[in-house]
């Protein structure tokens, strides 16, 4: 099929040109629209999803925060609980991986304090 400008350049038909190019707009505004549409009812999908796991698990918080006393200070939690859509893109677990069940946090430290929060993560059955 010959592009809009070809068609143009040979025949001379500016308007015909000019319908082709608002139809073809017209199809592009539709393509974003329906892609906006599918990620606003994957947001709503989500939502509804976090919405029915409101908090993370008594147990493996209870567990966090005697890691925290242990460790003597402020732990930073970079993630917690995720919908299944976005641990499967972020980790290897997938779709039924901890995090999804609100059993996981990633935390973010380093040097010697790194060592010591896996030493004393282990004692707390941590994995």
């Amino acid at each position: 099929m010959p592009e809009l400008n070809e068609i143009m350049e040979v025949s001379g038909d500016n308007e015909g040109v000019l319908e082709l190019k608002e139809k073809e707009l017209m199809i592009r505004s539709q393509e974003n629209q329906d892609d906006k549409k599918i990620s606003e009812e994957r947001l709503e999908l989500d939502r509804e999803k976090m919405e029915k796991r409101d908090e993370m698990d008594e147990e493996f918080m209870r567990m966090l925060q005697s890691l925290r006393d242990e460790m003597q200070g402020p732990l930073r939690v970079t993630s917690g609980f995720r919908c299944e859509d976005h641990n499967q893109m972020v980790s290897t677990t997938g779709i039924n991986g901890p995090h999804t069940l609100a059993k996981a946090s990633d935390i973010l430290v380093s040097g010697e304090r790194a060592m010591k929060l896996f030493e004393k993560a282990r004692q707390f059955s941590f994995s």
